[in-house]
């Protein structure tokens, strides 16, 4: 059986899988963060930090919002190396199958927060 979008995803980031979601990213990825537009090539410098690098992420929950054929919204909630905790929303689109297009954003939020309401 397949796994869903969002099972595929979360496997990724807890596992720490920088291969698997580069593999997942259609040659025409782009994506929006608060910061601006980031190239396929861009992201994969940035996902390799949050993944694998000296600033890496650290993950304490996830949430799935919506699931379909065409999309994805999760969210997440992590510590930063700087200490602080972020909620993140993650709308992804699909095209062939795979991330054609993804936007975040995202919410400081304090330390009392455990789960993803």
């Amino acid at each position: 059986m397949m796994s869903s979008k969002y099972e595929l995803r979360i496997n990724i980031l807890k596992n720490r899988d920088y291969e698997s979601a580069i593999n997942q990213l259609h040659e025409d990825f782009m994506y929006i963060r608060e910061e601006g537009l980031v190239s396929r090539e861009e992201y994969i410098e940035y996902a390799r930090e949050d993944l694998e690098g000296a600033n890496k992420l650290i993950f304490l929950d996830f949430k799935c919002v919506v699931e379909n054929e065409d999309s994805l919204v999760w969210q997440d909630l992590f510590d930063d190396q700087q200490g602080k905790r972020w909620i993140t929303t993650t709308y992804e689109a699909y095209k062939d199958k795979k991330v054609w297009r993804a936007m975040l954003n995202k919410k400081d939020v304090g330390k009392d927060v455990e789960k993803i309401p």
